[in-house]
């Protein structure tokens, strides 16, 4: 098993931040990726089983469906369904928050643990931490917004 991961802080606290990530359908008001995110099954947004369904701004669509769920310890972690977009035979993905007491901010970790080829591993692994660094740069782009 690899893992991809990345880390930042954020400059709000952390119940402003979950109110924005831990809205799993919510994620194409603020990833400049994804131009739309529909919501699959009848699910709440933080049941599991729930599926979403993003389009991104190039036309693909990729669905995703929530294997875990943790309000109170704020974090959620994805799995691809059906067709899987990278060359990978297994992914988990997770979005997990802390506070930071010291300054009332936000300590924010996004990492995907998935399997793959030795031959892709490095490349598919970079593949994933540029999308975490995109996104949680979206994320401070919105937070930052009025």
């Amino acid at each position: 098993m690899s893992r991809a991961y990345f880390s930042a802080r954020l400059p709000v606290d952390i119940d402003r931040a979950w109110a924005i990530v831990g809205d799993f359908y919510g994620v194409a008001k603020w990833m400049s990726l994804l131009d739309t995110c529909v919501a699959h099954g009848g699910h709440a947004s933080g049941e599991l089983g729930a599926i979403r369904e993003v389009t991104t701004s190039d036309g693909r669509t990729v669905q995703e469906r929530l294997v875990a769920y943790d309000g109170v310890g704020h974090s959620y972690s994805y799995e691809f369904v059906g067709a899987i977009p990278y060359p990978v035979s297994s992914y988990r993905g997770t979005a997990h928050l802390l506070p930071i007491v010291e300054d009332g901010t936000t300590f924010i970790e996004w990492f995907g643990d998935f399997e793959a080829e030795s031959t892709v591993r490095e490349g598919v692994k970079s593949q994933f931490e540029e999308l975490y660094t995109l996104f949680i740069g979206d994320l401070r782009r919105h937070l930052a917004s009025p």
